[in-house]
């Protein structure tokens, strides 16, 4: 017994006292190594990291911008046409710069990485060849598309077939998302894939901890599938927004007109043209009566374009060709007949959505993220291999040490962030779902309170795209016989009735024009409206008494009347026209016009008995009775909208295709400040830098393309603002693509609503005002958590750091820290639902890592 007490007695124990003691002349300078010297070594090597992806990315877009042109794609003709022809079609072609390079243009802008630009390219393609299809002789075009005759049309059992093999003719705007790419999408963003990063490395061998792993995913789980859910509802929501009207064509078959539906028509299809018809795909025009096509949604320009049966070789593009129209237009006025090119999804309004679909765009908040992101694991790949190092040096212990360095890891990472920062989008999605708002990214309501400079149309937004007559300041010329003649002009026409006669029509309806003109006039014959005259002219039959009596009335542009007009109505006495009256009449119109008003005049003239049928020679010697002027009301919304929006901190752009005087004045007349505008054509002509300071000091932009709209965008966001656009047509869908925060309407057009980011069920700026503030509350909250989370875990961090350096044994382990974290972090829980004070959400809140580099 003695022996055993003995030898258990000489086992030999570490004197703690000398172990501590020589290790605390190193505790001072390693405590101040952990507390000043990693932290200052972390945001370095984050700083220096940063600067050089900037580097290479600007290195990347220098040479990339060199080979821009190389973009568009090869084009070769199918057949060998006859010599004239395709010397003209050369010409063209070769002068030719296709409307898809500006998808080109925006390929390079979004510097695309490893994405296929090949629908681009064969949307250019495409373009060509319609091109061409604008110049083939008749007869070639006809056997081309397989019809024997104009007059014959395709046969039915030639229609099933071609139905048969190219489907309906409708445009397919967006596949809506499947279950695996919504998975995806949930699965695969920044904060998850950290999260990740750290729960395997809690299992990687020697030191496997699969407590510590099963919590971290368990939290991951429930991020992804929160988002997942949220995802999946939005995506419902946006479908309910693609709601096509059943619309319906007359067609030329086995030589019988008949009346389809749209979706029914086929490439070859000979259909005519009415008014109020919706132009069923890309056609070419045979034959043409004063035929004026609307294509506000895929130009933006409000004034009707006349087209004719022959091409315009003198305009390049295709959009300038006369003798062609797209799908997604519709007939004014007039009538013709045409033969249908392009049905569906090859029309030119599809290429143009495939093009955007092919595109990828990261906005503000995705840069952010991945910074924050990147800060997060730079952190934690600095941090951790000095931890072991440190750790196994000072207790020799390189298992231990090893298991320490996962504590740390655990300790830096927000494990909750995921979920906290879906939460708050979760939260900002359904505020404004009860706004009138669809939003079809989570990730665009922190776009909207990050918001700085909003870039919207006029037409429709601002105003209320109804023109209402104007009296005021004009009586002179706008008397009551004038307002009458104008409505018996609109009253009478045949077409459909355009903003001006819709106008002129509610305010005769008002004052008793109705009854008045139906019982003095019958129509007789009308000279429909087109662009080269400007005017409409209707033949009307005095009913008075039994009379014989037949009067011309026109209505149109003030100089164009006043051209054809010979006599002045004055003081109900016709006198002479002279240069004297012509300029009184003139300096008056003038004056309407700089107010933004738009001047029509009505003049008529006295037919001969009997006569039943004019034309467009005679328009003359007619008797100028004076002018109307109409206005596009402002919507009473908009002036307080904007300026809410501009003492917050968003400044408006008025990006518009109307005159730059009508811009300025609903600008005025909305009560902003004083501004300085500018037309696309000058837009055109400058050289970046110059183009760059117009964009910073104007902020009216009228008669600007597609294209400009993009480059004024894109010039914002180089310049580190944060961009939201509005609008509802298709030649609004490249720039709601390209900004941070995209925003079309549900009545726009679903090429727009597909590139948004966020659908209003209302045109009401209002809305995005309720917007900008959810954002920044949604901001304002996620930070919060960030700055909580990354202030506790770094004080652990740090303090755990010190800790091991005077202990000789690891001080906690993984699951320890991981259960602290979570523990701290079930009080923050409820942070998706808290409120933020007035004056944070005054100016606009924009992630960047800088802040958080700087607060830790």
């Amino acid at each position: 017994m003695a022996t055993q007490a003995s030898s258990a007695i000489a086992i030999p124990i570490p004197d703690s006292t000398k172990c501590c003691g020589s290790r605390a002349y190193l505790v001072p300078p390693i405590a101040i190594l952990v507390d000043v010297g990693l932290p200052l070594l972390l945001l370095t090597t984050f700083a220096v990291t940063f600067r050089m992806r900037r580097a290479m990315a600007s290195k990347k877009q220098t040479v990339e911008s060199t080979d821009e042109d190389t973009h568009i794609a090869p084009f070769t003709t199918v057949e060998v046409l006859s010599e004239n022809v395709a010397d003209t079609m050369q010409e063209v072609l070769t002068e030719h710069r296709p409307s898809y390079l500006w998808l080109l243009d925006f390929a390079f802008v979004s510097k695309m990485r490893g994405k296929s630009v090949s629908p681009i390219h064969r949307a250019a393609k495409a373009e060509k060849e319609l091109l061409v299809l604008a110049f083939l002789p008749l007869k070639e075009l006809l056997v081309r598309l397989g019809i024997t005759s104009a007059d014959v049309g395709l046969t039915q059992q030639e229609v099933e077939r071609r139905q048969l093999a190219s489907g309906p003719n409708r445009v397919v705007v967006g596949k809506p998302q499947s279950l695996l790419s919504l998975t995806a999408n949930a699965l695969l963003q920044p904060f998850n894939l950290l999260m990740v990063v750290i729960a395997v490395v809690t299992v990687s061998p020697p030191n496997s901890d699969w407590k510590t792993f099963t919590m971290v995913m368990v939290l991951l789980v429930v991020a992804i599938v929160l988002r997942w859910t949220e995802d999946m509802r939005n995506v419902r929501s946006s479908q309910t927004l693609q709601s096509p009207v059943v619309a319906t064509s007359w067609v030329l078959r086995d030589s019988t007109e008949k009346q389809v539906s749209t979706e029914d028509v086929v490439m070859g299809d000979v259909v005519r043209l009415l008014p109020g018809n919706v132009v069923p795909g890309d056609v070419r025009i045979i034959q043409a009566r004063s035929l004026s096509i609307g294509t506000a949604a895929l130009t933006g320009e409000a004034t009707p374009v006349h087209k004719k049966a022959t091409a315009s070789s003198a305009e390049p593009g295709l959009l300038e060709q006369d003798n062609l129209c797209f799908a997604g237009t519709h007939v004014v006025s007039g009538d013709g007949l045409c033969v249908v090119l392009r049905t569906g999804n090859e029309t030119y309004i599809a290429g143009i959505a495939k093009a955007l679909a092919a595109q990828g765009h990261m906005n503000a908040f995705d840069f952010a993220v991945r910074r924050i992101v990147y800060m997060f694991i730079a952190f934690v790949v600095v941090m951790v291999p000095l931890v072991i190092v440190l750790n196994g040096s000072t207790t020799g212990d390189w298992h231990g040490a090893v298991t320490f360095g996962l504590s740390v890891a655990v300790a830096l990472t927000p494990q909750m962030l995921p979920m906290i920062v879906t939460a708050n989008l979760v939260q900002g999605v359904r505020q404004l779902r009860k706004h009138k708002a669809v939003v079809k990214r989570l990730d665009a309501v922190q776009n909207l309170g990050a918001m700085d400079v909003l870039c919207t149309d006029k037409t429709g937004t601002l105003t209320s795209d109804q023109n209402t007559l104007a009296l005021e300041g004009n009586q002179d010329y706008t008397s009551r016989d004038v307002l009458k003649l104008a409505y018996a002009n609109s009253f009478f026409q045949s077409g459909l009735p355009n903003h001006v006669d819709l106008g002129v029509l509610a305010y005769g309806n008002k004052h008793g024009f109705a009854s008045e003109v139906e019982a003095d006039w019958a129509a007789v014959d009308e000279i429909p409206f087109n662009f080269e005259r400007r005017r409409l002219s209707v033949v009307l039959q005095d009913l008075a008494g039994g009379s014989t009596k037949r009067i011309l009335v026109c209505k149109g542009a003030i100089e164009e009347v006043l051209a054809v007009s010979t006599y002045v109505m004055e003081e109900d006495t016709v006198q002479p026209l002279d240069e004297v009256q012509i300029n009184k009449v003139q300096q008056a119109a003038n004056a309407m016009a700089s107010k933004g008003l738009r001047v029509l005049g009505v003049a008529t003239r006295s037919l001969d008995h009997g006569r039943v049928t004019v034309n467009a020679g005679d328009e003359c010697l007619m008797v100028f009775w004076g002018f109307l002027t109409l206005r596009d009301e402002v919507k009473a919304s908009a002036g307080p909208a904007l300026c809410s929006l501009m003492d917050n901190g968003v400044a408006i752009k008025v990006l518009t295709g109307d005159t730059l005087l009508g811009a300025k004045q609903v600008w005025d007349t909305i009560g902003m400040p004083s501004t300085d505008g500018i037309e696309g054509h000058n837009l055109a002509a400058m050289e970046a830098d110059q183009f760059l300071a117009t964009v910073r000091r104007c902020s009216i932009f009228a008669k600007v393309t597609p294209q400009q709209k993009v480059q004024i965008v894109t010039m914002l966001q180089k310049n580190d603002h944060i961009v939201g656009f509005l609008g509802d047509g298709t030649n609004d869908a490249l720039a709601l693509r390209r900004a941070d925060v995209g925003v079309s309407v549900d009545s726009g057009t679903d090429v727009a609503k597909d590139a948004a980011d966020v659908v209003l069920l209302e045109k009401d700026l209002q809305i995005l005002g309720t917007g900008m503030v959810i954002g920044r509350i949604i901001y304002g909250n996620t930070i919060k958590y960030i700055k909580f989370s990354s202030s506790s875990s770094f004080g652990n961090t740090f303090s755990i750091l010190a800790a091991a350096v005077w202990l000789p044994f690891t001080p906690i382990a993984p699951i320890q820290v991981l259960l602290l974290n979570l523990l701290y972090n079930i009080s923050q829980v409820a942070i998706p639902w808290d409120t933020m004070d007035p004056e944070f959400l005054k100016k606009p809140k924009k992630w960047s890592a800088k802040f958080l580099g700087v607060y830790m």
